[in-house]
């Protein structure tokens, strides 16, 4: 009887040990492609918030904060267009 205990016992330690092995091997990997995944997805999300935050610099500068040289001649060719041009 107590022969047989102490191989069921490591039979079962053998299949616990196997099974812990076995999906550590499995877990690991899943968590390099998950970090991996993770990383890129914030770094593309940054870019994009930097791309948002860069228009959103901009719509001020039209509003008058600070107005490019480029955009004053567009400004007055398209207010003669309509007939009334005003300096800025």
């Amino acid at each position: 009887m107590s022969r047989q205990v102490t191989i069921l016992t490591a039979f079962f330690l053998g299949v616990l040990i196997l099974g812990s092995i076995g999906s550590f091997l499995l877990y690991v990997p899943a968590i390099s492609w998950i970090s991996v995944t993770v990383v890129l997805a914030g770094m593309v999300l940054m870019f994009l918030l930097g791309v948002q935050a860069g228009a959103r610099r901009i719509r001020i500068t039209k509003r008058g904060i600070h107005i490019p040289a480029e955009w004053v001649a567009m400004k007055r060719r398209i207010g003669s267009q309509i007939g009334h041009a005003r300096p800025l």
